[in-house]
């Protein structure tokens, strides 16, 4: 009894831990079909609300408002971006419909979400949850899908959560990312179309210095190691300049005009690394343990 009791405790504190790395939809994955039939209906009965363009339905109240679109991705860039004005009106000004057109996708409210579809996929969010699924295909003409895919990221915790299910329901691979850096963080498993495990890794194994752990220290680490190797590492005043950015650590992988920062989690012997690019061209090696820059890669590109 006291073994039973024991492994349940040991199943337990698994499933707690397996459930903290990843991001869950508080929907059922044949929910997300009901609520697609739901807002294509509605779309289609309400022209006077929504018009459909190629594939999409669009608010006719938003299209009418694409200055104040422009306004509102102006605004989203100077945060990110870190543009100066004259930047934004010119970046502004070459925005492709592409850019500007998801802000005025038609939504449809439900319950404490908010959900837009088309024929292949929906996504349903609200300020905590973006739930994306697609493979459910409404019209049939032209193939039916093999697979049902679910993503779902929970914007308080930094987690997105990648699903794939048979189209009988049953889950067969899952997977967690950091959603901003996008490297692999949990368990991620697959399963047979019985059920039974196929493959199992825990991307965190063995990890004790962390990401927040390195984003608090990754300029000085770098900073001693490029001092260390100053003779023997060309573009050494160059590669400084770029660590004595000031104010917060980066909040997200990004590339502008020159400025890099790039933050992968590599695997190699069964030991996990963190690599950090602060050009597009360098990256440093840290080890997940103690954090130390191990070495560091020149990236070469062929064109």
């Amino acid at each position: 009894m006291k073994k039973a009791v024991t492994l349940l405790l040991l199943f337990l504190v698994s499933k707690s831990t397996f459930a903290q790395k990843s991001a869950v939809s508080p929907f059922d994955i044949e929910d997300y079909k009901i609520l697609q039939h739901q807002y294509l209906d509605y779309a289609k009965s309400n022209p006077e609300k929504a018009i459909k363009i190629e594939d999409q339905y669009y608010s006719i109240k938003k299209l009418d408002s694409l200055l104040l679109i422009k306004d509102k991705i102006k605004k989203l860039q100077m945060a990110n971006q870190h543009w100066s004005a004259e930047e934004l009106n010119k970046h502004s000004r070459e925005l492709p419909d592409q850019v500007i057109l998801p802000y005025a996708f038609f939504n449809l409210k439900y319950g404490k979400y908010n959900i837009w579809a088309n024929d292949e996929m929906i996504t349903v969010y609200n300020r905590n949850l973006e739930i994306r699924s697609a493979g459910i295909h409404l019209t049939g003409d032209e193939f039916s899908p093999l697979f049902i895919f679910e993503s779902v990221e929970n914007f308080n915790t930094g987690i997105k959560t990648q699903n794939k299910y048979l189209i009988s329901k049953k889950r067969i691979s899952t997977y967690n990312e950091n959603a901003k850096y996008k490297f692999r963080t949990g368990m991620e498993m697959k399963w047979d179309d019985k059920g039974n495990i196929t493959y199992e890794k825990d991307w965190d194994k063995g990890i004790t210095f962390d990401l927040q752990d390195l984003l608090k220290t990754y300029r000085k680490k770098i900073a001693d190691y490029l001092i260390m190797k100053k003779d023997s590492l060309d573009g050494y005043e160059y590669l400084m300049k770029m660590l004595s950015g000031s104010g917060p650590e980066p909040a997200e992988n990004y590339e502008y005009e020159g400025v890099f920062f790039k933050i992968e989690k590599d695997e190699k012997g069964g030991n996990f690394f963190w690599l950090v690019y602060i050009t597009s061209t360098i990256c440093f090696i840290f080890d997940t343990k103690e954090g130390n820059v191990l070495s560091h890669k020149i990236i070469i590109y062929h064109g």
